[in-house]
């Protein structure tokens, strides 16, 4: 997999340059795949993130992040398939419900 995601142009129109190139392997476990790229973002995102969602103290949210970031973690090494990890079935549910106040 090749991605290149431009900066956010300053225009009005927000849209960003786009370059995705996927390949069979990419797919054939996309659980896992996907997993590598989440995990690597939530850690970014947690470390430059200097605010929280309404309601929540600092504690709590990054307590939150951590939960999804363990999930993303243990998903990435295929170390999930055919077992059941209470971890990340919370870590995803988590990223789930807090999907859409990932912005900084």
């Amino acid at each position: 997999m090749k991605v290149k995601i431009g900066d956010y142009k300053n225009d009005i129109s927000g849209k960003r340059k786009t370059k995705i190139k996927i390949s069979h392997d990419d797919v054939f476990s996309l659980d896992c795949t996907l997993a590598i790229i989440i995990h690597k973002t939530l850690k970014e995102y947690k470390k430059y993130n200097d605010g929280t969602p309404a309601n929540f103290e600092e504690k709590e949210w990054n307590s939150i992040l951590d939960k999804m970031i363990l999930a993303f973690k243990i998903m990435k090494k295929g170390d999930h398939i055919g077992t059941n990890y209470p971890e990340v079935n919370e870590g995803l549910e988590l990223f789930c419900k807090y999907y859409r106040t990932l912005w900084i």
